[in-house]
């Protein structure tokens, strides 16, 4: 049979090319020699034919017409099916249940299923790092797509994709998944981000979603100076940047590179309002919480448990579970300076990645950000004292509101009742 000629058969009967088939169990009314809706079959079909979006179940109606032949009501890259099973129904349409495995529907890469969504400046670069070295684990060669934080994107550098133009750059960094168990990848902007959960359940329903959260004043401490280094903040003084944020919400005194949307903190850091996002549209069970400062004073056990969610050996350990991306500084503005400019960043970010490729254009462009050229160690500042109790005044209710989510007391960890956890967070170089 040629692989792409239409699919023929009687009752009970069963057809197919490349080692796949559709198998009538019982009798369809399907005519001898007519197409089954039309469906084609083949191991290699072409794929300049237009399909449509695959999730791991979905079900296609055909309708039989008399004299003709049903046309589906959608087109499938059929190499990917895994199961096909027909039922037939007094009403006559035949029902088809397609099992699929995650492809996508303009490539073949996989469509990730896991994803560390923030917060920034919470011990999420560690937590990348080590699940990229699990064997049954995918994820993207670099951090960052943020991809589906659609709400978001405004910034001037190329090096974030944009949801509604990059969708084949951003599947193209999962090419290398091969036939891996969990293929992910890690945005800190999508806690923050009022549309992405929603397009990453459209895509991926089933998704497992992991958050780390950190006592609110230290991560927005922690990302000041981070906005600081990166040249994303011109306010060096912490309280300052605080003080600015009313202006900023209306958009005055945004600091020239950067993103207007991104240029504040307090709402960076409600948890309690971000998390009941995911949960909404996820539900409880696939959204796995860790804290930070739990998880530095017990990684091993911390991540086994997020194995163990995510259904992955959970015997798998990394060779070290040192922190990754450690509080530094910058080096050299007029270098910061010009790797901003826009030749620049359009060389980087469109003519580079069609010569090598976008995951090799982004593993380079982390090596040079994270060279001795672009950083230099330093430690986190602290908070005054009464600048931090004022915060976590503020903060307060969201963190109920967390703590209820969670069914255990947050509160007790980031504030106080417990000191000796929060202490030893706040004495360890600040990771993201």
């Amino acid at each position: 049979m040629n692989p792409w000629t239409p699919c023929r058969g009687g009752p009970g009967e069963s057809v197919g090319a490349g080692g796949m088939g559709v198998a009538l169990g019982k009798p369809v009314g399907v005519e001898p020699g007519g197409a089954i809706g039309g469906l084609m079959l083949g191991a290699d079909p072409p794929q300049a034919e237009a399909i449509t979006p695959m999730t791991r179940t979905q079900k296609v109606s055909f309708a039989r017409m008399a004299g003709e032949t049903a046309a589906p009501s959608n087109r499938f890259q059929l190499k990917a099916i895994t199961t096909v099973n027909v039922e037939s129904r007094s009403d006559n349409p035949l029902e088809l249940s397609l099992t699929l495995p995650t492809k996508t529907s303009d490539t073949n890469s996989r469509v990730p299923d896991l994803f560390i969504v923030g917060a920034p400046k919470s011990g999420t670069t560690s937590l990348y790092e080590w699940l990229k070295g699990h064997p049954d684990v995918f994820m993207t060669p670099v951090k960052e797509p943020c991809f589906y934080s659609r709400d978001l994107a405004r910034d001037k550098s190329g090096n974030f994709l944009r949801y509604d133009t990059d969708r084949e750059r951003y599947l193209a960094l999962f090419d290398d998944a091969g036939d891996a168990a969990r293929v992910g990848e890690a945005s800190t902007r999508y806690l923050f981000s009022r549309d992405a959960a929603a397009l990453i359940a459209k895509d991926q329903p089933g998704a497992r979603i992991i958050a780390v959260l950190r006592n609110p004043v230290d991560m927005i401490a922690s990302l000041h100076a981070h906005k600081l280094a990166g040249g994303t903040e011109d306010l060096a003084d912490f309280e300052e940047a605080l003080a600015a944020e009313e202006d900023r919400h209306a958009g005055n005194r945004i600091p020239r590179d950067s993103n207007p949307l991104l240029a504040t903190y307090r709402d960076r850091a409600r948890f309690g309002e971000q998390i009941a996002r995911w949960m909404d549209v996820f539900g409880r069970e696939q959204v796995h919480v860790i804290l930070f400062e739990e998880m530095i004073r017990d990684p091993g056990t911390h991540f086994r448990r997020l194995l163990e969610f995510l259904e992955v050996d959970p015997t798998y350990q990394p060779e070290s579970f040192a922190p990754h991306n450690q509080a530094h500084g910058s080096r050299g503005g007029l270098l910061r300076s010009l790797a901003r400019t826009r030749p620049v960043q359009f060389a980087t970010w469109r003519v580079l990645p069609a010569l090598i490729g976008d995951a090799r254009t982004r593993e380079l462009s982390r090596r040079l950000g994270h060279s001795k050229l672009r950083r230099r160690t330093a430690q986190r500042a602290e908070v005054p004292v009464e600048l931090r109790r004022r915060l976590e005044a503020e903060f307060a209710p969201d963190v109920a509101r967390l703590s209820e989510l969670l069914g255990r007391d947050v509160a007790s960890v980031w504030f106080g009742a417990q000191p000796d956890i929060g202490k030893e967070a706040r004495q360890q170089v600040a990771v993201s």
